[in-house]
């Protein structure tokens, strides 16, 4: 008989064998309350978190229009105060991770910088937090696996019991063709309730129009769903790898149970806790009293230079100042207070780099911890099936350092922006008058102080002319020229591309362990006693 032939042979007893496989797995309770729980916690979940996303949205876009009416209406550089704003990521709601479905912003501040972005998030009620702590890698995770070991605990040490398989087998059906029929068919049963419930978060999540799915997204929701199959895949086929070493069902039941708790709640709770043995952690403190000794020098240097540099009387920075701006100052006030900033500025730059070294300095060993558990993963199949999630909702520690290095970079961009255009050192960085412009006291040194006195005639006069300037600016006011400030190079956020090189390891331990358990089901059960 050629190869062929077998094959064509073969084939019908194997779809036969599927076929009865998903029948009895179909058919049970078991089944149908899985996949009832399933969907239920699929569309609960799902439409809370759609929910709380469109929360997180509106804020993202009132925070954004914000800062763009006030950049917009900026008449000062001092006024610009650059934030960079990053939307929620779609895939959060159903791969939650570290930044919980919110917005992200970063502020490139002169003189502080932070370690990670800052959440924009609207969702602050104790009741949504409380409710969207479970996601759709969650149910996965734990629900589904569960399901993955009740299907797969017995399919063979049960039968053997039942005495089923030992009359299967007494036919002319090979062994390698029953246990792959067990195999596909114990898979499609399990993937059937994944199927359903993927679908129906996603119809739950295109129900609403602030979810946009880009391209990449709608890649990274194809492997969610592939990498789902193989996690779930490979709990079952562990689960039949049990029951194959075992001859009674109680007994594989307690294994795999035992296995299930230790790589899911015991891994969960044992790896952070190892973690913060392996990181030395430095106080808070420690930062805060180098922040607070960086801040003396800074002072003492701006000190030195001011008396250097006398600062003319108060009398010639008399005038309006409000919202990082100042108006109507005498000529003699803007020439010394630009030749200060120009100074003061690239110091104060200066401190924030040797800042964020410090601040970098005591905060990466704690999120070191965190990316520790991250790569500690693999020990356990199902942290390292909601790792690889989040990684691909781009909801780790790991992607907010990247994003944070990428907003780093154009803060530089930024300040270098500045400094080509001289701003730094120029008047116009903190006043929008004229050079011509008239100053509230035209000759301060004229006057005598009875003059100068808030009350006198004199002062009561310029305060009502300088009012009426005011009235006239508000009805042509001047914005700053804005059409070269540096864009965004680039992506901030990781492509597909630079989440794959992330996954690799537990992709390469997920698919690994898959083909062993495969491997284990195929060999032990070519020698596996079907007697009682």
């Amino acid at each position: 008989m050629t190869r062929f032939t077998r094959l064509a042979t073969l084939a019908p007893m194997l779809a036969t064998l599927i076929r009865k496989e998903l029948l009895s797995n179909l058919l049970t309770m078991r089944l149908a309350v899985a996949l009832a729980f399933t969907v239920l916690l699929t569309v609960l979940t799902a439409f809370i978190g759609s929910l709380e996303y469109s929360h997180n949205w509106d804020r993202f876009e009132s925070e954004r229009q914000k800062y763009e009416q006030k950049i917009s209406e900026a008449t000062v550089w001092n006024q610009l105060e650059p934030i960079l704003y990053i939307p929620p990521q779609p895939l959060s709601i159903l791969s939650r991770g570290l930044s919980d479905g919110a917005g992200s912003q970063f502020q490139a501040g002169m003189h502080w910088m932070w370690v990670t972005p800052d959440a924009v998030t609207a969702a602050d009620t104790d009741l949504m937090h409380s409710l969207v702590r479970i996601d759709f890698t969650t149910i996965v995770a734990i629900l589904l696996s569960f399901l993955a070991i009740v299907l797969g605990y017995d399919a063979i040490c049960g039968e053997r019991e039942r005495g089923t398989l030992q009359l299967l087998l007494a036919n002319s059906v090979p062994r390698s063709t029953v246990v792959l029929g067990k195999l596909i068919g114990g898979l499609l049963s399990i993937w059937i309730p994944l199927a359903l419930a993927f679908v129906v978060a996603l119809l739950i999540l295109l129900a609403n129009p602030d979810v946009a799915f880009s391209s990449d997204d709608w890649l990274r929701l194809g492997l969610l769903f592939v990498i789902s199959c193989l996690f779930i895949g490979q709990v079952f086929t562990l689960s039949l790898a049990v029951s194959a070493f075992t001859r009674d069902s109680a007994t594989s039941l307690i294994i795999c149970l035992f296995f299930w708790l230790i790589a899911g709640v015991g891994v969960l709770n044992v790896a952070p806790s190892l973690a913060r043995y392996g990181v030395d952690e430095p106080p808070w403190f420690e930062f805060m009293q180098q922040n607070n000794d960086l801040w003396t020098q800074y002072n003492e240097i701006i000190d030195k230079w001011v008396e250097q540099n006398p600062r003319p009387d108060d009398v010639f920075f008399k005038g309006l100042q409000a919202e990082g701006r100042m108006r109507y100052h005498h000529p003699r006030a803007y020439e010394w207070q630009a030749r200060r900033n120009g100074f003061a500025l690239e110091k104060r730059l200066e401190a924030s780099s040797k800042r964020y070294k410090m601040l970098e300095a005591n905060q990466m060993p704690l999120a070191r911890e965190a990316l520790l558990v991250d790569e500690w993963s693999v020990l356990s199949p199902m942290v390292t099936y909601q790792v690889l999630s989040y990684r691909l909702a781009r909801t780790t520690l790991s992607d907010n350092l990247y994003l944070a290095k990428n907003a780093r970079r154009w803060r530089n961009d930024y300040y270098e922006w500045l400094r080509g255009k001289g701003v730094l050192g120029d008047r116009s960085f903190f006043t929008d008058d004229p050079l011509h412009q008239e100053p509230l006291i035209p000759d301060p040194e004229s006057l005598s102080p009875e003059e100068l006195a808030p009350d006198s005639d004199y002062m009561r006069e310029r305060m009502a002319w300088m009012k009426q300037q005011e009235e006239r600016r508000k009805t042509s006011p001047v914005g700053l020229d804005l059409t070269d400030l540096p864009k965004v190079s680039g992506n901030l956020q990781r492509d597909l591309r630079a989440s794959m090189a992330e996954m690799v390891p537990g992709l390469v331990v997920l698919l690994l362990s898959f083909g062993v358990c495969v491997l284990l089901v195929m060999t032990r059960f070519l020698t596996y006693d079907p007697g009682r």
